[in-house]
């Protein structure tokens, strides 16, 4: 029963990188590096008179990078706004962080995803 725990610096979870201070830096920056390398190929193959049409980039954005980087966003998001929203309505970091976005009159950015989840079930539905 005597088992040690060993401490790291980083960890991953779930395809989560968490740090010791919960910064979510390089899960960001891991994600954001994903998703260029996934935009590059297919920018390769649209070209101003041929290669993919605008439609067919549009979807492959929307599906493919968008959804790459907003993985796990509910998890990370959260800490990042915190910060911008008291910012912005020079509130202090004991402030809730629904109290701070209101006041700064912002769209709470823990929830596009799902807005944007559901914007693509309705597009599909109609």
């Amino acid at each position: 029963m005597n088992t040690r725990v060993e401490i790291k610096e980083k960890v991953r979870h779930l395809g989560v990188i968490l740090d010791r201070k919960l910064s979510w830096s390089e899960h960001v920056t891991t994600r954001v590096d994903a998703a260029k390398q996934y935009s590059l190929q297919p920018m390769l193959a649209a070209k101003t008179t041929w290669g993919l049409k605008p439609l067919a980039l549009s979807k492959l954005y929307k599906d493919v990078i968008e959804s790459n980087i907003l993985y796990a966003a509910p998890v990370w998001v959260v800490a990042w706004v915190e910060m911008a929203m008291i910012a912005i309505s020079k509130g202090l970091r004991c402030t809730k962080t629904d109290t701070v976005t209101a006041v700064a009159g912002c769209f709470p950015l823990d929830q596009r995803p799902i807005e944007v989840s559901l914007s693509r079930c309705n597009k599909k539905i109609d």
